[in-house]
């Protein structure tokens, strides 16, 4: 018996030690890298080994005339914050940062790059220590940050300020990037431009009047935009073009100088538990060509003109349990917060529409299903004006008007309209 206790503790000793070997650290490959430790950022990312590492720029105003170069799989470039500040004085359009793959991009793409922690400004009379930025015109460059063909990247705690192009550009970055925690603010293209990528994540991001859209997205599938707050750009909020199968949710569109959200033969994209109010002019969501798409559980106030617009060309878009008002606002507000319905086979229903002009819904095209909406109409207003319509059911809506009872005060019909189902509007 003492000789089995022996080999039982031997044996439990002999695992105990094969474990700790197999969960010891193995010795790092990648190289940890100090910037100041170089003649330049540049240097000290073209001394990181081919398999990648980290290269961390203190805090501090770093003033560069050409872009800092990623050419390599998993680097990241990290900065102490917004007191690392990367200043592009480049005067041929050329981005602060370009990460690019050296060799053709098609078939040896970058992997897991990492640029976050820092401060990306154009303007070349930066005035970190004030924490301000001077109105004067002085910048220079291209985007912030152009990254092309680079997979499962990450891109976050970044300040990307005033510059001459787009925020952040990703173009072709396929698989995964990632951009989240970002403040990007008064550059003269879009805030964040996304091109042919595919599972993307945009998520708590700050985007506030950049001269064109908030976000744009071309030729893009599996956008995944959450907690984004696009406010008072001088173009539109958000913008989706050629983009499929994205969700849109809890993002706040506000004072774009333009449409807040645009689909542009863009298919099955659900945009739910959004806020879009007060974009003048323009209005809140607009579909050109695009079909199958959602609109969900959204507030919608002050828009100018319309709340949602579907043009001829759109079908099959379900427009569910929103609310559209502009009952806030003072009388010299422009603003309507009606609904046109074009297209065919749309989905209204389950709305609460009180706009402050205009009708709350005009219905044109063919076979709409229209039912369980609230509608109030402003003074001296129908409801619901019907125009060119063919095949639409509209049935069971509650209809609150203030010109006289029954449906010829409520709905007014113009046009060639045939085939209808009008039941049980009061």
């Amino acid at each position: 018996m003492q000789r089995l206790f022996i080999s039982a503790c031997r044996l439990i000793v002999i695992i105990a030690l094969v474990s700790s070997l197999k969960c010891s650290k193995q010795p790092a490959h990648q190289a940890s890298l100090n910037a100041t430790d170089f003649p330049s950022i540049q240097a000290a990312l073209d001394a990181l080994p081919s398999n990648g590492g980290l290269v961390r720029i203190p805090a501090g105003i770093y003033r560069i005339s050409e872009p800092l170069r990623i050419r390599k799989s998993n680097v990241a470039l990290v900065g102490e914050g917004r007191g690392t500040v990367i200043v592009n004085e480049n005067r041929q359009g050329k981005p602060a940062i370009l990460a690019r793959p050296a060799e053709d991009p098609e078939t040896n793409p970058l992997w897991g790059v990492t640029i976050s922690y820092m401060c990306i400004t154009g303007d070349t009379a930066a005035i970190r220590e004030a924490g301000a930025w001077p109105e004067e015109d002085y910048l220079e460059g291209g985007d912030g940050i152009l990254a092309e063909y680079c997979y499962n990247s990450l891109f976050e705690k970044l300040w990307i300020v005033r510059n001459r192009g787009h925020g952040l550009n990703l173009v072709i970055c396929y698989e995964d990037p990632r951009i989240q925690s970002c403040v990007i603010t008064y550059n003269r293209k879009s805030g964040i431009r996304l091109e042919g990528c595919h599972d993307i994540v945009v998520s708590a991001n700050q985007l506030e009047e950049n001269y064109q859209e908030g976000i744009l997205a071309i030729g893009c599938y599996n956008l995944t935009a959450s907690g984004n707050n696009i406010d008072d750009h001088r173009g539109p909020g958000m913008v989706l073009k050629s983009t499929t199968c994205s969700s849109l949710s809890g993002n706040l569109i506000e004072e774009s100088r333009g449409w807040g959200l645009i689909f542009q033969d863009s298919h099955t994209n659900t945009f739910s538990a959004g806020t879009i109010r007060n974009n003048v002019p323009g209005g809140g969501a607009k579909f050109s060509n695009s079909s199958f798409n959602v609109i969900s559980g959204c507030t919608f106030e002050a828009n100018d003109s319309l709340a949602v617009y579907t043009d001829s060309d759109s079908r099959q878009n379900n427009i569910t349990g929103n609310t559209f008002s502009t009952e806030r606002y003072e009388e010299s507000t422009p603003s309507s917060s009606g609904l046109f319905i074009a297209g065919r086979e749309n989905l209204v229903s389950a709305n609460i529409i009180s706009p402050k002009t205009g009708f709350g819904l005009i219905l044109s095209g063919e076979a709409h299903n229209v039912f369980g909406n609230t509608i109030i109409s402003p003074k001296g207003a129908h409801c619901i004006l019907i125009e060119n319509l063919k095949n639409t059911i509209i049935r069971d809506n509650l209809l609150l008007s203030r010109l006289e009872a029954g449906s010829a005060g409520i709905i007014l019909k113009r046009g060639s309209n045939r085939g209808n189902r009008l039941e049980n509007n009061r």
